[in-house]
């Protein structure tokens, strides 16, 4: 089974941390077996809505780190599989 939605989530996160301005058709190409690019929309907009990613007023199309984003690059991210799993 293939967790496409969590790969978008994962490249869009990746893309951030490396302070990469980038649209959804950047994400979708650094997905193999892309989804939809209404999934793709909708992941962007609920990182967004959690903080992982924002955009710029003058460019909507256009996505840049969010504050956890930001917060989470300095000094390296790490993910504790606790957070994941509970």
């Amino acid at each position: 089974m293939s967790h496409r939605a969590a790969a978008v989530a994962s490249e869009a996160i990746r893309l951030a941390l490396i302070n990469k301005r980038f649209s959804a058709a950047d994400v979708r190409a650094g997905v193999d077996d892309a989804p939809s690019r209404q999934t793709v929309s909708r992941v962007l907009a609920q990182l967004e809505a959690d903080g992982w990613l924002a955009r710029r007023d003058k460019e909507p199309r256009t996505w840049l780190a969010g504050d956890l984003a930001r917060e989470h690059g300095e000094g390296g991210f790490s993910i504790d599989s606790s957070d994941l799993f509970g």
